[in-house]
C-alpha cells in the first residue's frame, strides 16, 4: 500500500490527508475542547466500546489512535502529535465518534511484530518465524492479538536509546511496527487478544536477534592507517599521532578533537611544514574512521576542518632549524 504520510514501510497508519467526516477536526486543542462535550455522548454511542478500550490502553501507558478500520487509516488529523501523549490521544478517540477501530502508536521503546500468513506475495510469516526461532531461540511470551486474515501482532519492549524504525519484510511475511508507526488492535474488527495486553513496563524485552533483524548493526569502520609523510621526524610524529587519536575518538568528543587537530595542522601548514591537501585528506579520513562523517555529515565536518585550519594558520609554528625539510 502506498503511504501518503511518509509513514515507515509496512505501517498500518496511512493517508492522514484524507478528509474526515463533517466535524472530524480531532486532535490537538480541538480534541481537548471536544472532550468535555462529547465524552459522555460517545460512551453511549456505537463507538462506546472503542472509548472504553482506549481508556484501558491509556491507563497502561499506550497512546490509542482512532482509526477507520476498513481503510487502515487514522480517523483524525495530527495523530503523530497526539501519539506523544496518551491523554491527548485518548481525547482524540473520545472526539471521533465516526471511528470504528483503534490502533496503538508504536515506537519510543515499543515494537510490534506483525506475523502475516496471507501476504500479497504468498509469504507465510508463521513459517518464517518458526525458522527464525529454531535458529535463534523462541520469542518471549507476551501480549498477542489476532489480525483479520489469521495472522498475529506480538508486542515487545526495546532497549532504551535504540531507535527501531518500522520496516517491511525483515523476513518473508514478517513486518515491524516501531518508530512513528501504528498497530491496529482489539476491539477493531477482526482482532481479539490471544494473550491480553499488559502495561508497557511489563512488556517482555525483544531478543537481540529480532532487534538486529529490524535494525541491522553497522559494520565496524575500516582500520585506519594515516598516510605516512616524508618530512622531519617531528612533523611525521605529529601528523600520524594526531590522526590516530582522532580516528579513535569517542562520541561526544569527536568534533572538538577534529577542530583541535585541524588547528594543529593549520599551524604546520602556515609554517610550510605540511601541505594543506595532505592535512585535509588526513582529517577527513580520520573523521570517517571515528564515525563523525556518518553521524554529523560531510558538510559539518568540512566546516569544522576549515575553521580549525584557519585558526591554526594565524599562529604558524616556527620552522624546524630554520628549514622546511620534506614539505608535502
Amino acid at each position: 500500500m502506498t503511504l501518503k504520510n511518509e509513514a515507515p514501510p509496512g505501517a498500518d497508519a496511512v493517508d492522514i490527508t484524507s478528509k474526515n467526516p463533517p466535524g472530524a477536526e480531532a486532535g490537538g486543542s480541538d480534541a481537548n475542547e471536544a472532550l468535555s462535550g462529547k465524552a459522555a455522548q460517545n460512551l453511549s454511542s456505537t463507538n462506546g466500546a472503542l472509548v472504553q478500550a482506549a481508556h484501558g490502553l491509556a491507563a497502561m501507558g499506550y497512546a490509542p489512535i482512532p482509526m477507520i478500520a476498513s481503510a487502515k487509516r487514522p480517523a483524525m488529523k495530527g495523530w503523530r502529535e497526539a501519539a506523544a501523549d496518551p491523554a491527548r490521544a485518548l481525547a482524540a478517540v473520545e472526539a471521533a465518534p465516526w471511528a470504528d477501530g483503534l490502533a496503538i502508536a508504536t515506537g519510543d521503546a515499543l515494537m510490534v511484530l506483525d506475523v502475516d500468513i496471507a501476504h500479497a506475495d504468498n509469504a507465510d510469516g508463521a513459517l518464517s518465524l518458526a525458522a527464525l526461532e529454531a535458529a535463534h531461540g523462541p520469542l518471549p511470551d507476551g501480549p498477542r492479538s489476532t489480525t483479520p486474515k489469521g495472522g498475529e501482532h506480538r508486542y515487545f519492549a526495546t532497549a532504551p536509546g535504540r531507535l527501531i524504525r518500522s520496516s517491511a519484510a525483515i523476513a518473508p511475511g514478517l513486518d515491524i511496527r516501531a518508530e512513528a508507526g501504528l498497530a491496529m488492535c482489539p476491539p477493531s474488527p477482526g482482532r481479539r487478544w490471544i494473550v491480553p495486553l499488559c502495561s508497557r513496563v511489563e512488556l517482555p524485552q525483544a531478543p537481540a536477534w529480532l532487534l538486529d533483524l529490524a535494525d541491522p548493526p553497522r559494520p565496524p569502520p575500516p582500520a585506519y592507517r594515516p598516510q605516512p609523510i616524508r618530512s622531519e621526524g617531528y612533523v611525521r610524529a605529529v601528523f600520524e599521532g594526531e590522526l590516530n587519536a582522532l580516528a579513535r575518538a569517542p562520541r561526544g568528543e569527536r568534533n572538538a578533537m577534529l577542530f583541535k587537530v585541524a588547528a594543529r595542522f593549520g599551524d604546520l601548514v602556515g609554517a610550510g611544514l605540511l601541505s594543506q591537501g595532505m592535512a585535509i585528506d588526513g582529517l577527513f579520513a580520520a573523521a570517517h574512521a571515528c564515525g563523525l562523517i556518518a553521524d554529523d555529515g560531510a558538510r559539518a565536518v568540512t566546516a569544522t576542518v576549515a575553521s580549525g585550519l584557519q585558526k591554526g594558520a594565524t599562529n604558524p609554528a616556527p620552522r624546524l632549524g630554520g628549514r622546511t625539510d620534506g614539505r608535502v
